[in-house]
């Protein structure tokens, strides 16, 4: 792997919440990173501070608010890159 090692640990957690329409539990996380749940913990509690996730009273993250805003850009530089050029 090249690159920040944490990154892409963060953005695999970020990838599998977004992808579970139930959320997923801190040791499922863990488990599906590959990492140690205190890893995990801490992947997880900076996603949340991003609001990219939340923790349901369930104890299962789920995709948060700052995902929308991440998508609204993405949305925002497609439709630049459509517009016809002069």
């Amino acid at each position: 792997m090249t690159g920040s090692q944490t990154l892409a640990r963060g953005l695999t957690a970020l990838q599998l919440v977004a992808g579970s329409p139930a959320g997923l539990t801190m040791q499922e996380v863990a488990d599906q990173v590959g990492v140690h749940r205190t890893i995990a913990y801490r992947l997880l509690g900076t996603l949340a501070e991003f609001r990219l996730v939340a923790k349901g009273e369930d104890g299962r993250f789920r995709p948060a608010a700052g995902l929308a805003t991440l998508g609204a850009a993405f949305d925002h530089n497609v439709r630049q890159l459509c517009l016809p050029t002069p």
